[in-house]
């Protein structure tokens, strides 16, 4: 197993930089989001600026904590794509470790299939790590989520960085130990997102002059039920009920409004048409529970894990309700309740998305 895997030239990229005009986008979760100053996209802009003199740089960098490739895939077209971006990094092995299988494939090959239809970048694909990386690490051996996405990357001919692997093995040969990589078990600081730059800064010097492979065409995809051709929902769309109102948001930069209640028993319906609906909340420990039910039939009702580092609000988590429906209209009911145990503080219902899947 090796860190980095060349795939492709970066076409995209040695264009950008030979007319000195380049944009870079990153998706991912807290370890590449742009808030924390010390995160490896710093080490990739520096690289870019010392190498390239006179070059004109522009960073989008959508990457938020606490998200998955489910909440990419709403804002790719949006946060990356609309921006024209000539390199693409996407970080989120870590975050999509324990989606499903089959769900995280599903998300992932659709941000990859909208990327590819944009058709003007390139895609790199970075792998860091978690504990639950450590036993498969320790024997030379590629983590299942990896596996998975380097069958995407190796399907679509993309370049791959496994950082967690470079920095672990770093640590293996006694040249870093592992409090300097991620002081808290999870998230780099100054060092380890250096160690973490060192192998996608190699990824890119070589994959400049790798020889040009043909991507003229988009491949079929590797799963038919990809997310592809998932549709947002517009807010503005849905009729509020009393108690309900839109909002501007108060705790994310990348979401423009809220649909906003904290009503006990206020109900709300939703119009979707689909196999499935993801719903996505500003969510927290003063957040609600809900009841719900399609089609008016069996009711749910949701029990939300809201862990110690959770606070108030502010963590964009996604609610995937069915999946596996009839592809046809559908209306979802929605009830806010109190989730009546210790960890469930108030009754805030804040949604900031709807994607409905065909």
């Amino acid at each position: 197993m090796q860190p980095i895997q060349l795939r492709s030239q970066l076409i995209h990229t040695k264009r950008a930089l030979f007319s000195k005009k380049m944009t870079i986008g990153f998706l991912g979760g807290s370890i590449t989001e742009n808030r924390v100053p010390h995160n490896w996209p710093e080490s990739i802009i520096r690289f870019f600026l010392s190498e390239y003199k006179g070059l004109q740089l522009t960073i989008e960098n959508a990457a938020i904590g606490a998200t998955g490739s489910d909440f990419g895939l709403m804002r790719v077209d949006q946060d990356i794509i609309s921006r024209k971006p000539d390199l693409v990094f996407i970080e989120y092995a870590v975050n999509d470790f324990w989606t499903k299988s089959q769900m995280r494939i599903e998300q992932m090959e659709g941000i990859i299939r909208k990327l590819k239809r944009y058709g003007q970048c390139d895609i790199i694909l970075i792998y860091t790590y978690l504990q639950d990386m450590y036993e498969d690490l320790s024997y030379h051996r590629m983590p299942l989520i990896v596996s998975e996405y380097e069958n995407i990357a190796s399907h679509y001919h993309m370049n791959s960085i496994f950082s967690g692997y470079y920095a672990f093995q770093k640590v293996r040969q006694g040249l870093l130990r592992f409090e300097e990589w991620l002081p808290d078990g999870l998230h780099p600081q100054y060092i380890g997102s250096e160690i973490y730059a060192e192998p996608i800064i190699e990824g890119i010097k070589n994959g400049l002059s790798y020889p040009i492979i043909d991507q003229s065409s988009l491949p079929k995809p590797l799963e038919m039920n990809n997310w592809e051709n998932a549709r947002l929902i517009p807010l503005s769309s849905i009729h509020l009920p009393e108690t309900f109102y839109l909002k501007r948001s108060s705790t994310q930069a990348f979401v423009d409004q809220v649909i906003y209640s904290s009503a006990i028993g206020a109900t709300l319906n939703i119009p979707f048409t689909g196999r499935g609906i993801v719903l996505v909340f500003d969510f927290g420990k003063r957040s609600s529970e809900l009841k719900y039910s399609i089609d008016g039939g069996e009711v749910e009702v949701t029990k939300r894990d809201r862990p110690a580092w959770c606070g108030n609000s502010g963590w964009l988590r996604p609610l995937i309700i069915g999946g596996n429906l009839d592809s046809k209209p559908h209306n979802l009911t929605l009830e806010i309740i109190h989730g009546n145990r210790p960890d469930c503080e108030g009754t805030l219902f804040e949604l900031s998305h709807l994607l409905e899947l065909p």
